[in-house]
């Protein structure tokens, strides 16, 4: 699935739009003006996992981050905030083989790259 998501200004035009291969956003704004988003896909079909991304007040992808390390079978993006460095943190749950959910935190750095990751089995 693909989906756009697009950027305006004050008076309602349109600024920006960027097509994303993935679907279900989540998105929060820096006070830099760099759009941060969380998508879910499905890589086999079945699973659904989350992406990361960055854009920045022009409309160009900086970086796309997969967070949640390994095999997983299900993942999901409860709350994220920019760290107004660039950076990104992300709260969730996984469920691995239909086990129960493993609440975690993560933090992105500016770069795209996973600063650290809390959260039993991660």
């Amino acid at each position: 699935m693909v989906n756009k998501i697009y950027s305006f200004d004050a008076n309602g035009s349109e600024r920006w739009h960027v097509t994303l291969p993935f679907s279900s956003y989540n998105m929060v704004v820096d006070d830099a003006g760099s759009s941060y988003v969380v998508a879910s896909y499905f890589n086999d079909g079945s699973h659904k996992h989350i992406a990361a991304m960055k854009i920045d007040s022009s409309g160009n992808l900086l970086w796309t981050a997969y967070p949640v390390p390994g095999n997983i079978s299900e993942e999901e993006c409860h709350a994220m905030l920019p760290d107004n460095q660039g950076g990104l943190y992300i709260t969730g749950d996984i469920q691995h083989d239909g086990q129960n959910n493993i609440f975690y935190t993560l933090k992105i750095n500016s770069d795209g790259s996973i600063g650290w990751t809390h959260g039993s089995g991660l």
